[in-house]
């Protein structure tokens, strides 16, 4: 088992519900934009224990969940079964996606996409390409700015540059953590076009909304 595997996993089966009925501020603007552009298929990229899935299940959209964590798809699976809500659920990692090229209309992936190293990364990105529609929207969430300074954070390890992990607590222990610039983002993404951000949410994480360009 990865040690990103295994610190998920870890979390999952000690906190199954952690604030699972909180979905991302922006989820009503996005589903007010999907709704607008005829969007059908959403892929949540990292979708843990299901809270995107089940906002977007609720609107009738076709729900895809894709996470590396068994248990997390067990407890999204669960959760939307009692709430009488479907999605087609997926384990693995980002860089294989499992479904075939052209396929979504839109992605949706919160606080999800640093966790790797920088190639792990580009990998996951250009996957999401593959399978996202010419014409389709991929909005993506996360933290950027300098790694933490181990000598504040003790439960912090640099591995790379602006590469950390971390080493003690309760949540994603293990877990290799990259931290993009909002211009290294930008980069990475630019096979996309940049629709809307970079802006910062109300937790300070980095927001942006991209478009497939049209074929």
């Amino acid at each position: 088992m990865s040690n990103q595997l295994q610190g998920w996993e870890k979390y999952y089966r000690k906190h199954p519900d952690t604030n699972r009925h909180i979905v991302h501020e922006d989820a009503k603007g996005l589903q007010r934009l999907f709704k607008a552009a005829h969007v059908s298929k959403i892929l949540d990229l990292g979708c843990g224990d299901g809270r995107h899935l089940k906002y977007f299940s609720k609107f009738g959209y076709q729900v895809f969940g894709f996470d590396i964590s068994p248990t997390a798809l067990r407890l999204a699976e669960d959760w939307l079964q009692a709430e009488g809500l479907s999605a087609e659920l997926a384990c693995g990692d980002m860089t294989d996606l499992p479904w075939p090229q052209a396929f979504f209309d839109a992605i949706v992936s919160v606080q999800v996409l640093n966790h790797g190293y920088p190639q792990d990364i580009q990998s996951a990105i250009d996957e999401t390409l593959r399978v996202l529609k010419p014409g389709g929207w991929f909005y993506l969430c996360l933290q950027t700015g300098p790694p933490p300074d181990p000598a504040e954070n003790p439960s912090i390890q640099i591995l790379a540059p602006n590469t950390y992990v971390i080493v003690s607590g309760e949540k994603e222990i293990g877990v290799p953590h990259y931290c993009f610039s909002e211009e290294e983002l930008i980069k990475a993404f630019s096979h996309f076009n940049l629709e809307t951000g970079p802006y910062l949410d109300k937790r300070g994480k980095t927001c942006m909304l991209f478009r497939r360009p049209r074929l």
